[in-house]
Formats: C-alpha cells, structure tokens, sequence
C-alpha cells in the first residue's frame, strides 16, 4: 500500500473531528432535545412529526447542488455556509426564551429549522466529494467505517452528558436554562467544526476536461436508476415511523429525557460493535448484501414497534432500537459506496445529490401523508372496543414493515438474484483512476 502523503493524513484526520463534531450538532437539533424545545412551545405532536421530517425535505435541497454547483472557491464557500446553518441551528434553542404569542414563536422555530437544513443539504454533496477526494477508493469502506465508529463514540458521551443535564434542569424546572446551555453548546460546536474543516485541504480540480454532470446524464446511467430506487423507498419507510418516534416515547410511553437519551446511548453501542464485522462482510461479499442484511434487521424493528405499547414500552423499544441501530450500520455507507461505484468521480457529487433529492421528498411527503392518521389516533391511543387500544406509532410502524418488506423482494429480483451471472463492469473498476 503507497505510503500517504502528510497532507492526505492530516485531511482525513479533520475529516473524521469534522464529522465527529457535525455529529454533535445533529444529536442536538433531532429527536429528544428537539422534540422537548417543540413541546415547550405547545407544538401538537401530529405537527412535531411534519416538522421531525424537514430533515427529509431538506434532503431535497440537494438538487440545488446539481442545478447550482459550488465551481469554485470550494472549501471557503463550504466553510461558510455550514457556519450559517449551525448558527441557525443553535438559534432553534433560544426560540422558547422569548415571550412571543405562539404563532410567532412557532414561526420563528420554522423560519430557523427550515433554512438550516436546507443550506446543510446544499453543501452536503460537495462537502462529502471534497472530503472523500483524499481518500483513496480501495479503502473507502474501511475509512467510512472508522469515521462512524469515532463520531457514535463521541456521540455517546455527548448525548448521555446533555440528557443527564437536561434531566437535572427539567427536574428543577430549569429547562429554559437547558434551552441556552444547548444553543450555546451549538455555537462553540460550530467553532470546533470550522476549525476541522480549515485543516482539510483543498485540492487542485482534476476534472476540469471532464464533461458536465446533469441530470440527463445521471438519469442516463441505468446502475443508477436502479440503486436510487432502494434508497427512495427506504426513505418512506423510515420516515413514516421515525417522525414520530420521539414524541411516542415523550407523550405516550411517558419515557424521561435520561431514559431517552440512554437508549439512544445503548443503540450507538450496538452500532459500534456491529460496525466492523458488517464493514468486513461488505468487503468479502458486497455492500449489496450487507445492504440486505440491515434492511432486513429494520423490518424486524418495524415488527417490533408494532408490539410497543405503554404496558411493555421499556423493553419493546429498547429491543426495536438494537434491531434499527444493526440496521443503521450499514445503510449511510452503503448509500455512498452504492453510488460511488456506479458512477464516474466526476460525477459523485451530483450523483449523491440527486439520490438525496428524490429520496428526501419522497420521506417527507409519505410523513406528510400519515400525520392526519397519527394525529387521528391521538397519543393517548384510539379505544376500538373490548378494551383494545389502539397506539399511532405501532399503526406507524405496521406500515413501514409492509413497506421493507416490497423493498427486500426489489432487492432479491433486482439484484441478489442476478449475482449469479457475471457481474457488471461499475465506475470505479472501468475508470478507478479518472
């Protein structure tokens, strides 16, 4: 193996702080914590869920990626508006601080959520190529492993230390106190994320006589348009329960923010231990297999949402949250390895953007789709008689296992079933060194 270069090991090295630290911020502006600041302001539930899957629609924002290139001055322009979004972001938790009527409250959690997202789904695609160019292709696999395993680590400690304060302060009836901490914490993130960012170097355009990447020529690559369909369809299905999954165990389970936040906490764990040997059966068989593997381990945890009801709420979502977090492992990778190999270098940026935009509306509009049901049903469940209740999130997650459950059959036809012929030349084997 050639020996890196000072300036490669020293990218990489940012790289993984980079994502570690993004990682931070994105614990921070989901699930527990943004689901307390949206119950603070008296946010109905069924809305929460709407407002949970902006991360989906801000996927779609990717597109302004492919239409709107970032062509020069990469690394400062990424700098810079990464700075904004986290910024935006760390405003989210100074909104409950201001005496506003709640439309105007509401209003401005939107107007900073919103535009947020949007301006990290822009940049994403570009940043990931940028990044990712000092990483050589034959370890794709292995460096995306260890990147994961540092930021869930990180994650873990980050996550159990804001939830045990958050409980503290809640118990005290301090949680506008916990509001500032966390938005301040964003910001002094932003700073440490700027920083990383800084030392990743900035290389020379190698693919200046390349042709121009459009969609005609992205939807022209028929490997393609047979990958992104995985990735859409994942997105319903994940989203259609995961919307909703933090206000179920806020409203409904009645589970505490320590207790949220030590699940989320277990679940990484099981993450890291499953991350290795997935990543080693990827290497030996295929991300396509390895793809399979978690997908079917979601549908097991959509299979167990359904069970999850207030009686056994701790030991059916805390099973739920193992199966999921095995499945997790290995679908953010796969996704970019997926793509990266069906597409030349030049084209990755633009690729991973357009699997982004159809797959992030694609979650949003299905959440969309099921809050008036969700909403229907109530947190406190839907008494259909003989003393059978109802809950939203089990009717959530019947939907989504239904809906794996037509994506493993897509694989099986579309891809497993044909490993039996002679596979097909991809990107990077045709032209590993464009």
């Amino acid at each position: 193996m050639e020996e890196l270069s000072k300036s490669t090991k020293r990218s990489n090295v940012a790289y993984i702080i980079e994502a570690m630290l993004e990682y931070f911020i994105a614990l921070a502006v989901s699930g527990t914590y943004l689901t307390h600041v949206m119950t603070y302001i008296e946010i109905p539930s069924s809305v929460q869920g709407v407002i949970n899957s902006i991360i989906s629609l801000g996927c779609g924002f990717q597109f302004l990626s492919i239409v709107c290139p970032i062509k020069k001055a990469v690394k400062r322009t990424i700098i810079i508006l990464h700075s904004i979004s986290q910024i935006l972001f760390s405003f989210v938790f100074f909104v409950p601080l201001f005496s506003f009527p709640f439309e105007v409250r509401v209003s401005a959690f939107i107007l900073s959520l919103g535009p947020a997202y949007i301006i990290h789904n822009y940049i994403n695609a570009p940043k990931i190529a940028w990044c990712m160019s000092h990483v050589n292709d034959s370890v794709r696999g292995k460096f995306t492993a260890n990147k994961e395993i540092v930021s869930l680590l990180g994650g873990m400690a980050f996550s159990f230390s804001l939830g045990a304060l958050i409980d503290f302060l809640e118990a005290g009836k301090m949680i506008e106190i916990a509001f500032t901490i966390i938005g301040g914490l964003i910001v002094l993130i932003c700073i440490g994320h700027t920083i990383s960012l800084i030392f990743v170097d900035e290389k020379a355009n190698i693919n200046e006589d390349k042709p121009k990447v459009s969609l005609i020529s992205l939807l022209k690559n028929k490997q393609l348009m047979k990958v992104i369909p995985i990735f859409i369809v994942w997105d319903i299905a994940h989203y259609v329960t995961i919307s909703f999954a933090a206000a179920y165990q806020n409203n409904t389970l009645g589970f505490t923010p320590l207790a949220m936040t030590l699940i989320s906490v277990g679940g990484s764990l099981v993450r890291i231990l499953f991350s290795r040997p997935l990543g080693k059966f990827a290497d030996k068989y295929s991300f396509i297999k390895m793809l399979t593997v978690c997908f079917i381990s979601h549908t097991l945890g959509f299979i167990t949402i359904i069970f999850t009801v207030p009686i056994i709420g701790y030991p059916a979502y805390i099973l739920y949250s193992v199966f999921s977090q095995i499945g997790n492992v290995g679908i953010a990778s796969s996704q970019i390895n997926l793509i990266y190999d069906y597409v030349q270098p030049h084209e990755r940026s633009g690729a991973f953007a357009f699997s982004r935009m159809f797959s992030g509306f694609a979650g949003f509009f299905a959440t969309l789709a099921v809050s008036p049901l969700y909403d229907l049903i109530g947190d406190s469940g839907l008494s259909i008689g003989g003393g059978f209740v109802l809950y939203p999130l089990p009717v959530m997650g019947a939907i989504s296992a239904v809906i794996m459950i037509a994506l493993l059959i897509y694989i099986y036809f579309g891809f497993l079933k044909k490993k039996k012929k002679a596979p097909e030349a991809t990107a990077e084997n045709s032209d590993n060194n464009a």
